[in-house]
């Protein structure tokens, strides 16, 4: 992932509250890119909520997971 998308070893990191604290959610960002990372810690499925002024202004691509 890192070599396919620069800013994962080049953005910023901001960390981001999700709302479940079996979840930890942070943005690298950079001027023009940003990829948004959700790591579930728990077994269990969990759900969360982003406010939208915490994402990235840049449109989200999924990477991994379900797409659920």
């Amino acid at each position: 992932v890192r070599h396919a998308t620069p800013v994962v070893g080049l953005g910023e990191t901001r960390l981001l509250d999700p709302g479940a604290a079996a979840v930890l959610a942070h943005a690298l960002v950079s001027d023009d890119d940003a990829f948004l990372a959700l790591h579930n810690l728990s077994a269990e499925p969990q759900s969360v909520r982003l406010a939208p002024s915490a994402l990235p202004a840049q449109p989200l691509t999924e990477v991994f997971g379900d797409g659920a």
